[in-house]
């Protein structure tokens, strides 16, 4: 039998294949709208997102651009822009540096970030009266300080009993270190060179150099003496080189073999040389190693070997004061050493007065490895002394209970001074040497004057910005160096790698403002090295009579301040204050804001960095 569909069947049949068909369909559909519109929202989210970070961003940029123009911020900073973004910030003081706390939004995303902004410079601070380093200090003829001292050299003072009214500090140096050495090592067989014998030369020499411009403290020798006897004592002579043997004059340091120390077997013997000698790099000396007569059996053997040591090499003679006998003959064979080692540093540093009735007068504490001649108002921290008394006229001992201080960083680096040095050259740059004269005004910073500067005849050179002098400073004739009004209390600076004089009434000064000082540094060593003539006594700062507010800062070279002037703070490698002159502190110096950029009619303006940045969540 046949079955035929009715119509409504195939009615059905039709219906059920299309919705089939839509199911499919929308599957299909789905399976691509459905992500591809996911896909967009999130492009879309991204998108925002990436907006409101943008947005937190710029107003993080607007802050730091508002700093370095001078500008104050205010408590909150917004920035609209179009399509629903925007940006704020609330800005707060974090100790020294500006917080800003930012908000970007784009429609209904916001992202956070958190920045700090420091001041660049603002770190610096003079905690000292006078800050020196290991060239000590020299305070004479009725000068005085008016603070603390702390020094990583000697301090020394004359008969006019001078006063520090604060604390003064010295620190030890450092322990004596081999610079030079030809040493014995053990297992080896050393030449015997015999010295002080009827048969032999009565003298041996020694030259070497020196790599570090520290002062000699003591030398080694590796040596022993005949069974027969012991000899005289031997003189250690260190003299300079002349023609190629030991000068007959000219001795820098002298110390003494005792034969007493010596043993019939090899061994090292230190020997302290007293004058302490401070020898120049590159500079050939001589160890002299003399012995008062000859004998056929009482002698000493110094040990060596054959062309170890690169620097010098020794000889055979016969030192003498007198020229005529000043002999000196090559060892057989050629380029012999000694052993010997040269020890440099290692100084106990001193607290002293010149005389046990001509004290240095201190008004604070006192604490050196040892303290001489010395009134001390309050507790005296050493390991020996003489001639310590109290304010009454009292003698007083020293209390051990502390260890040697230890020397003290300057706070100015020389990383500072680079930076500080680009500061200036960014502002451009002075061909030659620039002189302000005639009791004219010129406003000049931030600069660097590529020659020398002169400020004469009642003149001033106003400072909107530091100035960087690759010369040397004069500043004479009742003239001004100081830092234009508009700095407010910030703080000032002017760097020489010459000399820099102030003489003739002149004076360096801050803005007019209290509390801001002129900083004044030159990167000379003078008197020890460099190009140290002109007016003077060739030191890289001197400064005679005259005043201002101002601190001075010679990290290299010696600072001289003489003839009634007076300083607020003194930083050098060397100090010497002498002729009435006053280190006069002000506490405000513990905080010193340099202006680094430039100062322009919205203020002054310091520069800005930005310490971190970071998002935050909130």
């Amino acid at each position: 039998m046949i079955y035929k569909f009715k119509k409504t069947e195939r009615g059905f049949a039709v219906i059920t294949t299309v919705i089939f068909f839509l199911i499919i369909s929308v599957a299909v559909i789905s399976a691509v709208v459905i992500p591809t519109s996911n896909q967009v929202k999130t492009v879309l989210e991204a998108q925002k997102t990436r907006q409101s970070y943008l947005a937190a961003d710029n107003v993080n940029d607007e802050g730091l651009y508002r700093l370095k123009l001078g500008k104050t911020l205010p408590s909150t900073l917004t920035l609209p822009f179009s399509n629903g973004v925007s940006s704020s910030a609330t800005v707060s003081m974090s100790g020294s540096q500006e917080q800003i706390l930012t908000t970007g939004t784009s429609g209904d995303t916001s992202r956070y970030a958190q920045s700090y902004f420091t001041p660049v410079g603002s770190a610096t601070a003079f905690a000292y009266g006078a800050q020196i380093g290991d060239g000590g200090m020299d305070i004479s003829g009725g000068a005085r300080v008016t603070g603390s001292v702390y020094s990583n050299g000697s301090i020394t003072s004359d008969t006019s009993s001078p006063n520090i009214s604060g604390s003064v500090t010295v620190a030890n140096s450092a322990p004596a270190t081999v610079n030079q050495t030809n040493s014995y090592t053990n297992g080896t067989t050393p030449v015997s060179f015999n010295i002080g014998t009827t048969t032999a030369s009565q003298d041996i020499a020694q030259a070497f150099q020196v790599t570090s411009a520290s002062q000699l403290t003591s030398i080694r020798l590796y040596v022993k003496k005949t069974i027969a006897g012991a000899p005289a004592d031997a003189t250690i002579r260190i003299v300079p080189d002349s023609g190629g043997k030991p000068s007959n004059t000219g001795v820098v340091g002298t110390g003494t073999l005792p034969a007493s120390a010596v043993t019939t077997s090899f061994t090292y013997i230190n020997i302290p040389i007293t004058q302490v000698p401070s020898l120049t790099v590159g500079t050939t000396y001589w160890i002299v190693v003399d012995m008062p007569s000859v004998s056929t059996t009482k002698y000493f053997t110094i040990a060596g070997t054959y062309g170890t040591y690169a620097n010098g090499s020794a000889r055979y003679g016969s030192w003498s004061s007198s020229g005529g006998s000043n002999t000196w003959v090559s060892i057989i064979p050629a380029n012999s050493d000694i052993y010997f080692d040269v020890y440099l540093g290692g100084i106990p540093n001193t607290i002293s007065g010149s005389g046990q009735y001509n004290r240095l007068i201190v008004g604070g504490a006192a604490w050196a490895n040892q303290i001489n001649s010395t009134t001390v108002t309050g507790l005296a921290y050493c390991q020996s002394g003489t001639y310590i008394y109290d304010s009454g006229g009292s003698t007083k001992n020293c209390d051990t209970s502390r260890t040697d201080p230890t020397p003290l960083a300057f706070p100015i680096t020389d990383q500072n001074i680079t930076d500080w040095k680009a500061i200036a050259t960014a502002g451009g740059t002075v061909s030659g040497n620039y002189t302000v004269s005639g009791g004219q005004t010129v406003s000049m910073g931030p600069k660097k004057i590529n020659g020398n500067l002169t400020v004469t005849a009642g003149s001033t050179l106003s400072l909107t910005g530091t100035i960087w002098v690759t010369g040397y400073i004069d500043l004479n004739g009742g003239s001004y160096i100081k830092l234009a009004s508009a700095g407010g209390t910030s703080d000032g600076m002017i760097i020489a790698d010459g000399r820099v004089t102030s003489t003739g009434g002149s004076y360096f000064q801050g803005s007019g403002t209290s509390g801001s000082y002129m900083v004044v540094m030159s990167t000379s060593q003078c008197p020890t090295t460099g190009t140290c003539s002109g007016t003077g006594s060739g030191n890289a700062i001197e400064i005679s009579g005259g005043s201002g507010a101002v601190v001075t800062f010679a990290p290299y070279g010696t600072l001289f301040v003489d003839g009634g002037a007076t300083v607020n703070s003194a930083i050098a490698k060397r100090f010497i204050l002498k002729g009435g002159s006053n280190v006069n502190y002000d506490t405000a110096l513990t905080s010193i804001d340099f202006i680094t950029t430039g100062i322009s009619s919205g203020g002054s303006s310091g520069g800005w960095k930005v310490s971190s940045w970071n998002e935050v969540t909130q």
